[in-house]
């Protein structure tokens, strides 16, 4: 089973984006638009989400220049304006097993949902709680087009000094084995 090298710069940037989607960390607009987040509450949440501390200073990440989608400057994280955004998640956990004292297995369902694009075609604001506090049976036809419902995951989360820390999350279903190398 691979681990995650938490110093490659590219692999670092996409777990980046995975932590300000789960956090839901503030943000404010630059100039150019660009979503705009402290790289300080960053780091202290990457720390949060894998127990590691991110390296920041030398990572050498691309910076606002490059155009790349996440740069990283003067203590920020810039996020290029393309379109760029997340879907919601509501997620219905299914079940929790116990691998060993401090490493649990967690199955759960995501429903994803595009409250955005929804918004546009209605002209209106909609947000992804309010829709989610209705029974999805109940929603309109043209409201279940941005629906992604029911994607199964999976979890590996390890306790360490007594702080949870996700280890793994992804589609792939574990086999006994890689759960042991945990």
């Amino acid at each position: 089973m691979r681990r995650i090298n938490h110093h490659d710069p590219q692999i670092v940037l996409s777990l980046v984006l995975d932590v300000i989607q789960k956090y839901d960390i503030d943000h404010v607009y630059s100039d150019n638009g660009e979503m705009v987040f402290d790289g300080a509450i960053v780091q202290a949440k990457y720390k949060e989400a894998f127990g590691v501390e991110l390296a920041i200073d030398s990572m050498n990440f691309p910076s606002r220049d490059s155009q790349d989608i996440v740069t990283y400057e003067l203590g920020k994280f810039y996020i290029y304006p393309t379109g760029f955004y997340f879907d919601s998640i509501h997620r219905n956990y299914q079940d929790v097993y116990k691998v060993s004292n401090d490493v649990y297995y967690v199955t759960f369902l995501d429903s994803e949902f595009n409250s955005l694009e929804y918004s546009l075609t209605k002209d209106v604001m909609v947000t992804s709680e309010e829709m989610f506090k209705k029974d999805i049976a109940s929603w309109s036809m043209d409201a279940r087009l941005w629906l992604k419902p029911d994607i199964q995951r999976y979890a590996v989360v390890k306790y360490v000094y007594g702080e949870p820390k996700v280890h793994y999350m992804g589609v792939q279903n574990l086999t006994d084995n890689q759960l042991q190398t945990f």
